[in-house]
């Protein structure tokens, strides 16, 4: 009887030893594991998200009865009339001179007010960072260009349209937000905190800002 009791004793004991190294191996196994990090989803802009974001701030801004409604399009270099598509929407003209094959509009408006309450959207995808660049290039040329000349006394730039303008670019993608007067510059600014915010920011530069009454310009750009 006291070599069973014995035994059993000897037996209770190695468990809890084996047991304890278990425990310790899991210990160490945890403490060595090393978190590979993780990398940030590309966030696709997503019009949609973005059409109740601005109808929101519209609403806070402006009066709780507007309302954005929102139309897309897509213009296909290969098989579109660029003049036809950009007939009564000429603002973009610079953008459907290029070779990109697929440029996508957006249009949204409040349909129940006289006022221009509008915000276009254009959303470009480039398979070069270089070509990216060259159209970049080009914006920047005119929003600079005159009729007159520099040094004439009624020298006045065109700027990339008579509104308010805003470009940026996410990786080889391009976005250009024109805004209707009717928005005061603040309120620009909070639209285009807006779009950003809908953009993969890790990649994301300000390139161009124009705000009604001012001359566009490329640097500190938001």
């Amino acid at each position: 009887m006291i070599c069973f009791l014995l035994l059993d004793c000897t037996d209770n004991v190695q468990q809890e030893k084996t047991k304890q190294a278990v425990d310790i191996n899991s210990i160490s196994n945890d403490t060595l594991k090393i978190e590979k990090p993780v990398k940030p989803k590309i966030k696709k802009f997503d019009i949609n998200r973005f059409q109740l974001e601005a109808d929101s701030l519209l609403k806070v801004l402006k009066d709780e009865k507007y309302s954005l409604e929102l139309k897309s399009d897509t213009f296909n270099f290969k098989t579109d009339n660029p003049e036809i598509f950009t007939k009564g929407h000429g603002i973009f003209w610079l953008l459907y001179q290029d070779s990109s094959e697929r440029i996508v509009r957006h249009y949204l408006f409040e349909p129940n007010t006289k006022k221009k309450l509008r915000i276009y959207i254009v959303e470009v995808n480039y398979n070069k960072k270089e070509q990216l660049e060259q159209v970049v290039t080009k914006l920047e040329t005119s929003m600079n260009d005159s009729i007159n000349a520099p040094d004439s006394d009624d020298f006045t730039r065109w700027r990339l349209s008579p509104t308010n303008d805003y470009v940026m670019t996410s990786d080889n993608k391009l976005y250009w937000m024109n805004m209707s007067y009717s928005y005061s510059n603040n309120e620009v600014l909070k639209f285009i905190d807006r779009l950003k915010s809908n953009v993969d920011t890790t990649k994301f530069k300000g390139r161009i800002i124009c705000l009604f009454g001012s001359n566009c310009k490329n640097k500190n750009v938001p």
